[in-house]
């Protein structure tokens, strides 16, 4: 039985599939400039710890240490930037246990796995979208994301939806539209 949470792990799979690419580009054709990814939520969340960590951090398998995980863009669907400013009282019983699990070093661990807190001049053109509306990741996320990319001299744009919550229940199907054709000119754009 573990005493305690592994969060790397998570991350280190992310950044591993990355760098698998990269080891298997020739094998496979693989075209490395072009490397996109997206996520919803936690996804979201993975995908920008992966996106705006270092090469040499977050490392789980040894084979794959020596390759680069670069990615050219990102799409964040709803994520956590800055774990701090969740409201552990709004997520899921297991959630809320495992958070809790980090007893004293609960600000350490925020502050470790906050995406924001990596960021600096060379990170990926970054697509943010997400719902003023959303109880379970606040919008601030978003906005304080958003503003420390630019002000870092980052390529990034915000998308504001205005009624749908965290699982994109509720939204109106033209917010949906837009947000889908914003998306597909957004790849398409950085490909």
């Amino acid at each position: 039985m573990r005493n305690e949470e592994n969060f790397s792990k998570q991350i280190s799979d992310v950044k591993d599939t990355i760098r698998w690419i990269y080891k298997n580009k020739d094998k496979f054709d693989f075209n490395t400039d072009r490397i996109g990814v997206i996520g919803a939520s936690s996804g979201a969340h993975l995908a920008l710890m992966a996106a705006y960590s270092d090469n040499n951090e977050f490392i789980d398998s040894p084979e794959l240490k020596d390759y680069p995980c670069d990615i050219k863009y990102i799409i964040d669907f709803f994520g956590p930037t800055d774990l701090s400013t969740l409201d552990i009282n709004n997520v899921q019983w297991d959630l809320e246990q495992i958070i809790n699990s980090v007893g004293e070093n609960k600000d350490e661990i925020l502050n470790k796995y906050s995406p924001i807190n990596y960021v600096d001049k060379e990170e990926p053109t970054t697509l943010i979208v997400h719902s003023k509306q959303d109880k379970i990741v606040p919008y601030e996320n978003a906005e304080l994301l958003y503003n420390k990319l630019k002000s870092n001299g980052n390529k990034s744009e915000l998308i504001t939806l205005e009624g749908t919550s965290h699982d994109f229940s509720q939204i109106d199907i033209d917010e949906l539209v837009g947000v889908g054709i914003k998306m597909l000119e957004f790849i398409a754009k950085n490909m």
